[in-house]
């Protein structure tokens, strides 16, 4: 092996090669070489939820990363659904406008207005509160919650 100088154009040179994938050096300023193994990763599920499916091996316009499940979803019959909204009051210009547009899609998605229950809290930390306790009411098929943390 080459002098210590030398450790540096000796691992470029090993690289290069293709003699070796892997370098490391330890404490002493000694080279290692580890031989490339190749290795075929496989990541293949399908999440299925009562009305929504996901897939992972749909194509998309979208950059996917192998550990991310996209969950798409349609909602056609929304007879007897109830759903419940939290609202922080905190930042309240950037929350009732989130407020408007969820509004505005579940008429979209013809959702009656006596369907939907709006409950404003203080801010942010007590959504969670008030959201598990609208659960637990198990009044709601579900609940969105709104909030801004600047």
């Amino acid at each position: 092996m080459a002098s210590n100088g030398n450790v540096c154009s000796w691992i470029q040179e090993r690289l290069l090669s293709g003699k070796g994938s892997g370098v490391f050096l330890n404490p002493i300023h000694s080279a290692t070489i580890l031989p490339r193994k190749p290795t075929a990763l496989s990541f293949s599920s399908s999440l299925q939820l009562q009305g929504f499916a996901a897939d992972r091996k749909q194509r998309s316009s979208f950059v996917q990363a192998p550990a991310v499940r996209r969950v798409v979803g349609s909602l056609t019959k929304t007879q007897g659904l109830r759903f419940a909204v939290v609202v922080a009051r905190f930042n309240e210009i950037v929350t009732k406008q989130l407020l408007e547009g969820a509004l505005d899609t579940f008429s979209k998605y013809s959702v009656n207005e006596e369907d939907i229950d709006v409950v404003w809290v203080p801010g942010s930390f007590e959504i969670g509160i008030v959201a598990e306790r609208l659960g637990k009411s198990q009044k709601y098929h579900a609940i969105l919650c709104i909030g801004a943390v600047v």
